[in-house]
């Protein structure tokens, strides 16, 4: 058994929140994580619907969400039903598109998680969308955009502007759009809101991120038509890769998780979405390994050539 924020986990994955027993010193177990790109940075999601790991705006960039390796101070962001719940997830076949379902003693919702790409390929600005449709019942959710400290070197802050509330952290601006996701409070360094889902509804939260340059202010209603475009688009890639020998998908699921580790802007592949995870918690080798390393990239394009129509 494993834990998590909103409570146990057992082992058909099921979350039940509420109870004694929450995350281990604030800490989803790592294996609760599921990945979603867009080709410049990887965001990892817990069971529990908290996002806890973003660097922005690339790979590389300052991790702004890293409640993965900081719980108190790290910051996160969090959407979840209030209240008790369990939940299943998969991803959209075929795709890095994350569909989550949360079930209530009082309804169903489901959360899709997409980092958006455009039209022609990656966005000039990160655009992170998460989808909130009810399916049956009510649903009470509560969500919260928490920027952290960036490893103890930076304090974020919300900026009032005629835009509403914009948050900034180390040269990172960021601005939380949506639909039908309730009043957005906003504090002196976060924003949150809270709002209820009915059998067919529709609510959408998105987050544009821009690092020490204008921010793109975004129209919720073309971030929604843009989910449905990103997984179009995942599809037409693995539709490309054409693996049809044993274990097809299963071989498919691996190419799409090491897809996530193509920077585009470069071809570069990295060594990992993650940063600063000690090889044993005694902290020793606490590397960044975020970066492309010779000797593995090496080795992964002698084995087979990553095929890249993402900016075709």
């Amino acid at each position: 058994m494993t834990t998590c924020h909103s409570g146990v986990v057992n082992k058909r994955g099921l979350i039940r929140s509420g109870g004694p027993a929450e995350r281990v010193g604030g800490y989803a177990a790592l294996r609760s994580y599921a990945a979603i790109g867009d080709g410049r940075t990887v965001a990892l999601i817990a069971l529990d619907g908290s996002m806890d790991w973003l660097p922005l705006p690339d790979l590389d960039g300052p991790p702004v969400f890293a409640a993965l390796l900081d719980a108190e101070d790290g910051g996160r962001i969090a959407l979840r039903p209030v209240g008790d719940f369990s939940v299943k997830r998969r991803y959209v076949p075929r795709t890095n598109v994350l569909e989550t379902t949360f079930t209530t003693d009082s309804g169903v919702m489901r959360v899709t998680d997409a980092l958006v790409t455009g039209i022609a390929g990656r966005l000039p600005w990160i655009e992170l969308a998460r989808r909130i449709e009810g399916i049956t019942g009510t649903v009470d959710v509560e969500w919260s955009v928490q920027p952290g400290t960036v490893g103890n070197t930076a304090s974020p802050w919300v900026e009032q502007t005629v835009n509403g509330p914009v948050a900034h952290v180390d040269g990172i601006t960021i601005a939380v759009r949506g639909f039908e996701h309730g009043p957005v409070r906003s504090r002196a360094s976060g924003m949150s809101g809270h709002f209820a889902t009915a059998a067919g509804s529709r609510h959408l939260i998105a987050l544009s991120a821009t690092a020490n340059e204008p921010l793109r202010i975004l129209t919720p209603e073309l971030v929604d038509v843009g989910i449905d475009r990103t997984i179009a688009r995942w599809r037409g890639w693995s539709k490309a890769f054409s693996f049809d020998g044993s274990w097809s998908d299963t071989v498919l699921r691996s190419a799409l998780v090491l897809k996530l580790l193509i920077y585009s802007p470069t071809g570069a592949i990295a060594a990992a979405a993650t940063t600063s995870l000690p090889e044993s918690l005694d902290g020793g080798k606490n590397w960044d390994y975020r970066f492309a390393w010779v000797r593995d990239v090496a080795y992964s394009v002698l084995v087979a050539k990553p095929i890249d129509l993402w900016d075709a």
